[in-house]
């Protein structure tokens, strides 16, 4: 459930479409109270004879309009749209937090919230809004961010973005040529933020088929997998190599902290030296020998 206005549905309520919708129609983050009609628009689903209600409550929680509909025949994942004439039914009053709310069987299903206020304004919308899938092939890759038609100037940020990914010029993605994949998909956002904060973000998908399936390892040295690496990761390790203890989790290669591909006595000494001696940061074995492990 969302609403729109005649800008953002392109001067046409008529002329919106199910891909449209698909693609997320652009939502004021604002709305004007000099808006002429506002539209609500449902994803239905569900058998003939089945009814649902749109309610509309002012900031003062009175309401505003409502909309009954039973469904005349069998409807799955079905785009509805309700016109409301807006600006001869408002004022200056109405400015402040509406609420919109579909309702089935009594029971409120759905409810989210409308700021209206003098003028209509626009959160940073990224397009498309599927997000960015790249083959990594070996070669440079740019592209340049979009942004909709509404959208305020805003600056850009990467979000948990590897070491091989920049911007440049404040609004193009770079992976760097040779980039290599720690497996085969890696994920990153974006995230662009207006001058009044609001924000929205993208993913980014990078591929490469000749890296190994997702590692089943987050942090090599966490043998005992509680997301740290402390004396008891020793304990552990010391047990597997030295008395047939059990096995590091998720998986062997979790216990590999030098990345020589196996599990030895050199591994717990690096353990020791790094949890007691401050010594260096246990390897990434996903990174530096991926698929030489096999993990669950």
């Amino acid at each position: 459930m969302d609403v729109v206005n005649l800008a953002t549905a392109n001067g046409n309520f008529g002329g919106i479409t199910s891909p449209m919708l698909m693609e997320r129609l652009t939502t004021p983050a604002l709305m004007s109270i000099d808006e002429s009609v506002i539209q609500f628009w449902v994803l239905l689903s569900g058998q003939a004879g089945g009814s649902y209600t749109i309610n509309i409550y002012r900031p003062d929680q009175s309401l505003f309009g409502t909309r009954f509909e039973t469904l005349t025949r069998k409807r799955l994942w079905t785009w509805k749209h309700h016109a409301f004439s807006f600006r001869s039914h408002v004022s200056a009053a109405d400015i402040g937090t509406w609420r919109m709310e579909a309702v089935v069987n009594d029971t409120v299903i759905y409810s989210r919230t409308m700021e209206v206020g003098f003028t209509s304004e626009y959160a940073p919308r990224f397009y498309p809004v599927a997000g960015r899938s790249f083959h990594v092939e070996g070669g440079e890759i740019r592209d340049t961010l979009r942004l909709s038609q509404f959208s305020n100037p805003s600056i850009y940020g990467l979000m948990n973005a590897p070491d091989f990914v920049s911007m440049a010029e404040d609004s193009i993605v770079i992976i760097e040529a040779g980039a290599i994949l720690a497996q085969r998909s890696v994920y990153f956002q974006i995230e662009a933020t207006d001058d009044a904060g609001r924000t929205d973000t993208m993913w980014y998908h990078l591929i490469d088929v000749n890296r190994p399936l997702s590692c089943a390892v987050a942090r090599t040295g966490d043998v005992d997998v509680n997301a740290q690496i402390t004396s008891a990761d020793i304990i552990g390790s010391v047990n597997y190599v030295f008395k047939g203890g059990a096995a590091p989790l998720p998986c062997e290669a979790s216990a590999d902290v030098n990345c020589s591909g196996a599990v030895t006595s050199a591994d717990v000494i690096f353990l020791v030296n790094h949890v007691f001696k401050g010594g260096p940061t246990p390897c990434d074995v996903c990174t530096i020998i991926p698929g030489s492990w096999a993990c669950p």
